[in-house]
């Protein structure tokens, strides 16, 4: 991202992101920490291509944005999954598995057998298997944050982006969520065959200062990047302290 102004697309008014320069290279693992209508989300958004810019330019893997044909931004938004937080965004109505599926029957077109493949080894992976049949809206929380992540994975993207991962879980399955997303960028969890690159946004960066190896910081309208993990140790920024920085050697 070059020079990229943001606003959120559902406020009307003068909220806005300015100067937002990011590269995020393969195998970086970045934490962006920001408080709460910082804007995390609508800059993951629009990191991988799905929300507009004001101004300034967009390269995915290497492509100028603007210049890509529709099936071409289909094809390198694709190699990027977004992991949503609150309920996942899952489609209430559907199954976990139809959900699940979805990327595949929709962008891919899968045939049956393949996906049922695909959808299973996901859901045994996340212990979902006693909920594949029930509807979104009626499982927890955590079943529904789960479905989200393999719905994310499905088509083995290269990179992942998480929002706010721990939003609404307990200190179980935090502890279960920080495992799963180092296992992810070390390549050495079943959901993908690779390593994947991952960004994450957090209004507490705590349980990622000893995991991340790269951090930045979102508020009042402003992206910094911060740097490496000594970095981020040593920033005094009073953003940095808002988000509970200097305790993270207890976490």
């Amino acid at each position: 991202m070059r020079d990229v102004q943001l606003r959120h697309p559902d406020i009307v008014g003068t909220w806005r992101v300015n100067g937002v320069n990011w590269r995020i290279e393969p195998g970086d693992f970045w934490a962006v920490g920001g408080l709460q209508w910082s804007g995390k989300t609508n800059l993951l958004l629009a990191a991988a291509g799905v929300n507009s810019r004001i101004r300034g330019s967009l390269s995915l893997f290497g492509r100028e944005f603007a210049s890509l044909d529709e099936e071409e931004r289909t094809r390198e938004r694709l190699r990027i999954g977004l992991v949503f937080g609150g309920d996942g965004r899952l489609l209430a109505n559907l199954s976990i598995a139809e959900n699940i599926a979805l990327p595949l029957r929709y962008l891919q077109g899968e045939d049956s057998e393949t996906m049922g493949l695909r959808v299973t080894q996901l859901m045994e992976a996340l212990d979902l298997v006693s909920v594949a049949a029930e509807p979104a809206g009626s499982v927890s929380l955590n079943h529904r944050r789960r479905a989200a992540l393999a719905r994310a994975v499905v088509l083995e993207p290269e990179a992942l982006l998480f929002d706010q991962p721990f939003e609404g879980l307990d200190p179980r399955q935090r502890r279960w969520w920080r495992d799963l997303i180092r296992d992810l960028h070390a390549g050495s969890s079943p959901l993908l065959a690779a390593a994947a690159t991952l960004v994450l946004a957090t209004e507490d960066l705590r349980p990622w200062v000893s995991r991340a190896n790269r951090f930045a910081l979102l508020g009042e309208g402003t992206f910094q990047v911060v740097g490496d993990r000594d970095a981020m140790k040593a920033c005094d920024l009073s953003l940095a302290r808002e988000l509970h920085l200097q305790d993270s050697a207890r976490d």
